[in-house]
């Protein structure tokens, strides 16, 4: 996935993390069928992580005032 942040070049993960647009850990909640708890893809992992489509994803955002998109390319 990639990052864009306003009309900035859409950049990889590990770069939005260098440039500060986002926090390096992507959190998840699992719900009750599976633990009811919170989890975290932290650190260089969260960039090769699998993500479910099931599943809501929560990225901590430096710039609250910048409108972000979160691209997904085709496989």
């Amino acid at each position: 996935m990639r990052i864009q942040k306003g009309s900035n070049e859409s950049v990889s993960w590990l770069e939005a993390v260098s440039n500060t647009w986002v926090s390096g850990t992507v959190y998840y909640f699992t719900g009750s069928d599976w633990g009811n708890a919170y989890s975290v893809l932290g650190g260089d992992a969260a960039a090769d992580a699998m993500l479910n489509p099931w599943r809501g994803y929560w990225i901590w955002l430096y710039d609250a005032y910048a409108a972000y998109s979160l691209i997904i390319p085709k496989p």
